[in-house]
C-alpha cells in the first residue's frame, strides 16, 4: 500500500514540474516575443515612432563646428516666407554637394511656433543655449509691437547681432534692429508703406524710401521689404559671405531665372 502511495506521488510530482516548466517556458517566451518587438519597432526602418518628450527638453539640432551658423529668429506670428526663404538659400549645397552652412531656427523657447500662414516651425535653439552666429536674420510677425515690447526678445537680438559678422532684416524686422539700436546711423528699408512709421519711431535710422528700394546693403548689415524680396537680402549675405560664383549657382538650383521670365500672365 505505501508503495503504491510513493508511485503516485512521484508521478503527481513529475507532473506539475512538466506543468511548471511548460507555464514559465511559455511566460519566457511571451516576454522574448515582447522585447523583439519593442526592438524591432525601434530598429526597423520605415516606422513612425513617437517618443514622447518632456515639454522644454527638446533635442538640439547637431551642428558641424567647422561650418559657418546663420540664425534665423522665430516668434509667433511670423511671416513664414521670410523664415523659409534664408533657410532656401543657406541650406543648399555647393556645386561639389558640400554643405557650406549650418542653418539653425531660434526661438525665445524651443517650442512650436505657429507662422502668421498657419504652419507651425519649431525651434532648433532657444537664447538660452542658442550658439554663436556667424549671422543673425531678423523675419518680420504679424504682431510686431509684442515683440518689440518682448525685452528678451530685443536683448537678444542686440547681444547676437553685436557679436554675428552680419545681420539681415526682412518686411517688419527692421522695427527690431532699430529697436535694439544696432543700426543706428545705418541705412535700412522695411515693408511697403512703412518706412514713415520706422523712420518716427527709430529717428537714428537712415531709412530709404520703400515705394521704390526694395533691398539696402550697408556694410554688415542687410534689409529688404520682406515676403518674397527676402530671397534677395538671403543672397546678398551669402554671396558676401560666399562669391558671387556660389551665389550665382544657388540661384540657378532656386530656379530663379525661370521666376525672371515669367511675365505675370496665365498661359
Amino acid at each position: 500500500m505505501l508503495s503504491r502511495i510513493t508511485v503516485i506521488v512521484f508521478i503527481l510530482l513529475v507532473f506539475a514540474a512538466i506543468t511548471f516548466s511548460v507555464v514559465t517556458g511559455q511566460n519566457d517566451e511571451n516576454t522574448t516575443n515582447q522585447n523583439s518587438s519593442s526592438q524591432n519597432i525601434k530598429s526597423q526602418p520605415g516606422q513612425c515612432v513617437v517618443a514622447s518628450q518632456p515639454e522644454g527638453n527638446q533635442k538640439s539640432q547637431s551642428l558641424n563646428p567647422e561650418l559657418p551658423t546663420i540664425g534665423v529668429l522665430v516668434v509667433d506670428d511670423v511671416l513664414l516666407t521670410e523664415v523659409a526663404a534664408p533657410f532656401d538659400v543657406f541650406g543648399k549645397h555647393d556645386a561639389n554637394g558640400n554643405q557650406r552652412f549650418n542653418v539653425i531656427l531660434i526661438g525665445k523657447e524651443q517650442r512650436p511656433y505657429l507662422s502668421e500662414e498657419g504652419l507651425t516651425l519649431v525651434a532648433d535653439f532657444s537664447f538660452s543655449n542658442a550658439p554663436p552666429l556667424t549671422a543673425l536674420i531678423v523675419p518680420g510677425a504679424f504682431q510686431m509691437q509684442e515683440i518689440l515690447e518682448d525685452q528678451t526678445i530685443v536683448n537678444f537680438v542686440r547681444k547676437s547681432g553685436q557679436d554675428a559678422e552680419y545681420l539681415a532684416s526682412n518686411c517688419a524686422g527692421a522695427f527690431l534692429l532699430g529697436k535694439s539700436g544696432l543700426a543706428n546711423n545705418r541705412k535700412i528699408v522695411t515693408y511697403v508703406g512703412g518706412g514713415q512709421v520706422l523712420r518716427s519711431t527709430f529717428p537714428k535710422l537712415k531709412v530709404q524710401n520703400d515705394s521704390n528700394t526694395t533691398h539696402v546693403i550697408d556694410e554688415n548689415i542687410i534689409s529688404s521689404n520682406g515676403n518674397l524680396t527676402s530671397y534677395i537680402s538671403a543672397l546678398l549675405v551669402l554671396e558676401k559671405m560666399t562669391d558671387k560664383s556660389h551665389r550665382k549657382y544657388v540661384e540657378s538650383q532656386l530656379y530663379l531665372n525661370r521666376l525672371k521670365k515669367w511675365n505675370g500672365e496665365l498661359e
